[in-house]
């Protein structure tokens, strides 16, 4: 796999601090400091000869989409201060019963739109478990 990343919208001008990781499962951790930040992949697979694969009818998994909340006073709930998402793919969503990721036709966009850290903060599945 070929992961290649575009920096491309910080509200901190032209950097972000991020972690690369080697597992192709984990891919990047963005450091973004409360701040908006779009990050751009593209993605291409290789077979072993390292000849590009062609994934035209594939089924990619959002299953690992993550949101988070924090408490606030004021309206006395969670509200939610981090939401990973991706928008701009072409194909058709297809959801996955039970998942908190959901697709939003209009910005297409998938995302969980409820944190989905904690019971308490309105996941079905406590994070850690």
């Amino acid at each position: 796999m070929v992961y290649t990343y575009t920096l491309e919208s910080p509200e901190s001008g032209d950097q972000v601090l991020v972690k690369f990781f080697n597992d192709p499962t984990n891919t990047i951790h963005v450091i973004s400091l409360n701040q908006t930040t779009h990050i751009g992949m593209d993605v291409q697979f290789l077979d072993e000869n390292g000849e590009a694969i062609d994934v035209c009818g594939a089924l990619l998994s959002f299953a690992s989409l993550n949101s988070g909340a924090v408490y606030d006073d004021e309206s006395e709930s969670y509200i939610l201060n981090s939401d990973e998402y991706v928008t701009n793919f072409d194909g058709d969503y297809i959801a996955i019963n039970g998942s908190s990721v959901s697709y939003n036709a209009s910005k297409n966009r998938a995302h969980t739109a409820t944190s989905n850290e904690s019971l308490e903060q309105g996941s079905r599945f406590e994070q850690n478990e």
